[in-house]
């Protein structure tokens, strides 16, 4: 059975409905989900604010990945009429066909499915495999990298909840472990210079010193 550019342009008419009534559960379950949050702060429970956070964020970033891709299926909307026509895949769809595919099992867009099953019988088995592999980064990264569904790192949790308390009127203080650390500074110790520096690191606990403070030679204790 060959490619058929009406059940395809079907397929990819059905995605789109799909991920904008997905985006838009999402962004109302994360509405409430940030009122869930900001009363956690108020009431001192900020540990499980932070785990709710996290989820929030990935919920989020699963809603730009979306974004890209119904852009890419409006993508191949347009373009349909080459697909059809042309024997192999033109070179300035690669990208978003690619990341149909990767994205068909990697979301909760069955619809993509079929769209995959569409550019097989198109272009072959082996295209969709090296697609799925995302052989030579035939996807876009940012589809990749937000289907990944990796932990939230600390500072952006920590953003995410100073916006939430200040949205809500919350008087809310971040606990020091989810203070964004500043990066540690090789061959920087305490009593030692930094680099470009002239001044050592102060002890724990100490001010950095002033020029003027500076101890001279055979006062250092």
């Amino acid at each position: 059975m060959g490619f058929n550019s009406n059940k395809c342009k079907v397929h990819l008419k059905t995605a789109v409905i799909r991920i904008n009534m997905l985006k838009q559960k999402k962004a109302n379950i994360n509405q409430n989900a940030k009122r869930e949050i900001a009363q956690l702060l108020n009431e001192g429970k900020d540990e499980l604010a932070r785990i709710k956070t996290e989820h929030v964020i990935r919920e989020d970033v699963l809603i730009e990945a979306y974004e890209i891709l119904e852009s890419f299926c409006e993508l191949l909307l347009a373009r349909l009429p080459m697909i059809a026509h042309d024997k192999a895949c033109p070179e300035n769809l690669t990208e978003a066909i690619c990341s149909l595919i990767f994205a068909a099992s990697q979301s909760e867009i069955p619809e993509l499915l079929e769209v995959r099953r569409d550019m097989e019988q198109k272009y072959g088995r082996q295209f969709c495999e090296r697609a799925l592999r995302n052989e030579g980064s035939c996807v876009n990264k940012r589809v990749v990298y937000k289907l990944s569904l990796q932990t939230p790192e600390t500072p952006l949790v920590f953003s995410y909840l100073s916006d939430i308390s200040r949205a809500h009127n919350i008087d809310w203080t971040p606990p020091a472990d989810l203070m964004p650390q500043p990066p540690a500074i090789p061959g920087a110790f305490y009593g030692q210079a930094m680099p470009g520096q002239s001044m050592p690191m102060p002890m724990p606990g100490q001010p950095m010193p002033m020029p003027g403070q500076m101890p001279m030679p055979g006062q250092m204790p």
